[in-house]
């Protein structure tokens, strides 16, 4: 199981992230602090890491990928946010799969200034390092940045609450977190296990899992991203094994990807959209969506 927690410097998700801990009843648990690296290029291996870590385990993250988009713009790295569009849908499954919810801690931002003016000498060294004497007018830029989390600059595909610690006790947060955890994944595959309203993409290879924006998983993503389809709404399996999982989530649809996929789908042969192996499509057709984000699409608003 996984919570992420995100937010300024002096929000309180650190003090949070340790109570939190100790209130698990899980016989193993785990906080992952997540800093600024500022000698790696690419970020997604710690990030993930501590996903597969939450297959088994009760894991907190202070602080994850979202962060890659408030503080990429202090670095002098022209990348800025290091993880991208593609690595954040392909977290976002993983994530989703081991119950993902982000938590955002902002009070007002009185309260993390006041923190932060009595840590300024010995708090966060990346700030130091890329503020330098304008060291308050970044942190205020940080905070703002988090703000736009919630009015919908940022996107996030698992599910999102806002924690005000000065107005919501712990006991209240963590009802909170339990509210919009989402259901235990059931079946072999990543994504949202949501019983009745996942659509499901079957297919013959794993276009679920490379980073690369050449690579199948990168154009899907690519596109997806472009048809405002989130992850929070897609299912990804491969066809194989028994099918009965796919009785327990009564995907509003199925789209199979291959040949191996469309026989795996016969099997279930309910709602289901057969579409041509991603590679082979991309192949003949180097410039043209694959038809998976456009059907999706089509399916969430229906």
């Amino acid at each position: 199981m996984l919570t992420i927690l995100e937010g300024p410097d002096g929000s309180g998700k650190s003090s949070f992230a340790q109570w939190y801990i100790n209130q698990s009843s899980e016989d193993y648990t785990a906080i992952d602090h997540h800093g600024s690296y500022p000698e790696i290029q690419n970020t997604f291996d710690y990030y993930h890491a501590s996903i597969i870590r939450a297959r088994e385990h009760f894991v907190v993250m202070d602080r994850a990928w979202h962060s890659e988009v408030v503080y990429g713009p202090l670095r002098s790295n022209p990348k800025g946010d290091r993880v991208g569009l593609i690595g954040r849908r392909i977290l976002e499954r993983f994530a989703l799969a081991v119950r993902g919810v982000v938590v955002l801690f902002l009070p007002p931002y009185d309260t993390c200034r006041e923190w932060f003016l009595s840590k300024a000498n010995t708090s966060d060294a990346f700030l130091h390092k890329h503020a330098g004497d304008n060291l308050l007018d970044v942190h205020e830029r940080v905070y703002r940045d988090y703000y736009r989390f919630m009015t919908g600059t940022y996107r996030c595909g698992l599910p999102l609450i806002e924690i005000d610690p000065t107005d919501c006790n712990y006991e209240a947060t963590r009802a909170a977190i339990k509210a919009v955890r989402p259901p235990q994944n059931e079946g072999p595959g990543v994504g949202a296990w949501k019983p009745g309203e996942s659509l499901l993409v079957l297919s013959d290879g794993v276009p679920y899992m490379n980073t690369s924006p050449r690579s199948e998983a990168g154009r899907i993503a690519q596109e997806l991203e472009l048809a405002q389809v989130p992850e929070g709404k897609l299912y990804w399996a491969q066809p194989r094994g028994v099918c009965n999982w796919i009785d327990s989530l009564r995907p509003r649809h199925v789209f199979a990807i291959g040949k191996r996929a469309h026989r795996y789908a016969a099997r279930w042969n309910h709602h289901v959209t057969n579409l041509p192996n991603t590679f082979l499509w991309h192949s003949k057709n180097p410039i043209t969506p694959h038809p998976l984000a456009a059907h999706a699409a089509r399916y969430l608003i229906v």
